[in-house]
């Protein structure tokens, strides 16, 4: 089983609530499609408009009580807040070995997601962890696909859809949550260190498996650095490899 643990931020906090939604819903189709056993867990002030019977009892929504933050100042420490309350929820539920994965509420899984993930473990029996080295970006608003090579860019530097774990027991049952190594995964670009860290095994995975969307208007990273740094970090980044374009093609447009 996977989990997936998702942070949505606040309707007051959006520019267009609608966009919002749609990003999600995306986001849930596209982990539908991966296959595979899984379960989604959102954390959020406001459940979204869309109906959830395609995806069954799969997704399930966790309303949180702390205060909507009133400026861009405080986004990250609710996004923290988040994923937080859906980790919680999360333990609640799962079991030594199965997997668990931050995703943020706008990317995308490949459809092969599933394979490519549960092969790597499969080969690796000894590794705990999987850091996403390699991954594409899409600009929403000018449909310009870049790619992250895992040299000059590292994808789990830029994009806090990054990095997989399997489940330990103490994962699961240790009461105090504050020693776990779930609990330290905070900052995405430190993931590897963070398992490094707790004596567990990371492996760099080379194959992009995640498309990170940005430039849709309601982006965190775009608001952050502004719409023309965000832009030009794409075009220095545009994809002209066949190979990889026929992979995103495949495995990330409809």
């Amino acid at each position: 089983m996977i989990y997936y643990a998702i942070p949505l931020r606040a309707k007051q906090t959006s520019n267009n609530w609608d966009d919002v939604c749609k990003l999600l819903y995306k986001t849930l189709q596209s982990i539908s499609l991966t296959g595979g056993d899984y379960k989604v867990v959102v954390a959020c002030h406001d459940k979204p408009d869309f109906p959830l019977t395609e995806f069954d009892d799969r997704v399930s929504f966790v309303k949180v009580w702390h205060p909507v933050p009133t400026d861009k100042n405080g986004y990250m420490a609710d996004k923290t807040s988040k994923k937080n309350v859906a980790r919680r929820k999360i333990l609640e539920l799962a079991q030594a070995d199965d997997l668990f994965m931050f995703i943020d509420a706008d990317d995308i899984l490949a459809k092969d997601f599933f394979n490519v993930i549960s092969s790597a473990f499969s080969r690796n029996p000894d590794i705990h962890d999987i850091a996403f080295h390699t991954g594409f970006i899409l600009d929403s608003n000018r449909g310009k696909v870049g790619y992250l090579d895992g040299k000059e860019k590292v994808f789990y530097k830029g994009c806090g859809t990054c990095f997989i774990s399997r489940l330990s027991g103490e994962d699961v049952n240790n009461d105090d949550e504050t020693a776990t190594f779930l609990f330290s995964l905070k900052d995405h670009t430190k993931y590897p260190e963070s398992s490094l860290t707790f004596g567990r095994s990371v492996m760099a995975m080379q194959t992009p498996v995640v498309c990170y969307i940005v430039n849709h208007g309601s982006n965190d990273t775009t608001e952050r650095v502004g719409l023309n740094a965000m832009e030009s970090f794409v075009d220095r980044l545009e994809c002209k490899n066949e190979a990889l374009l026929k992979r995103y093609e495949k495995n990330f447009e409809n």
